[in-house]
């Protein structure tokens, strides 16, 4: 109980980090905005198509939740949520978001550091692919409570440090998106 009452102190202090970092951030790149980045797995469920950035194949594909989608449920749902998110299908992509983000961290941690490492990265994939989706949602404050996750689990991602200049705390400067496969 302990040790869960001190990682929800961290979480909080690094939220409002997080906040404040956003809101200097925005100050600072106004005259050049960054762009979120979005990113799904070439080597899972219809990454072939994600990869070209053919997202109506990627959601005609695994949009009906069939075997191929149920090959590879945690890369499925991530490519999905890059898909609709992409094409401003917010509605759809949010409960996909919300799969990744489930099925990650569900996913297991490995007996090894590399393993564990593997865990974290994968979840703060999924977090921060979230944490776009609700930018250009306008829902700041669960973009920072996203971004903040994946910034706790892989702070020196590349993804997650441009998300992290990228989302801006208010509903006033959503980020633009790129999407980048990885």
């Amino acid at each position: 109980m302990r040790q869960t009452q001190r990682s929800g102190w961290k979480l909080r202090v690094l939220r409002a980090g997080v906040l404040a970092t956003l809101a200097a951030g925005a100050a600072a790149q106004a005259a050049q905005p960054a762009k979120a980045v979005l990113r799904g797995y070439l080597d899972g469920a219809a990454g072939t198509a994600l990869m070209s950035g053919n997202y109506t194949a990627v959601i005609l594909q695994l949009s009906h939740h069939g075997s191929l989608y149920l090959s590879d449920a945690l890369s499925a749902s991530t490519n999905l949520c890059v898909a609709y998110t992409m094409t401003h299908q917010f509605a759809a992509a949010a409960p996909e978001c919300d799969a990744a983000v489930d099925l990650a961290r569900h996913d297991g941690v490995g007996p090894t550091l590399a393993a564990r490492a593997s865990y974290e990265e994968h979840l703060a994939l999924a977090y921060s692919n979230r944490a776009v989706l609700h930018a250009m949602m306008a829902q700041p404050q669960r973009a920072a409570d996203d971004i903040a996750r994946a910034h706790a689990l892989a702070p020196s991602a590349d993804f997650v440090s441009q998300n992290l200049t990228a989302i801006a705390p208010s509903a006033a400067a959503l980020p633009k998106v790129v999407s980048t496969r990885g």
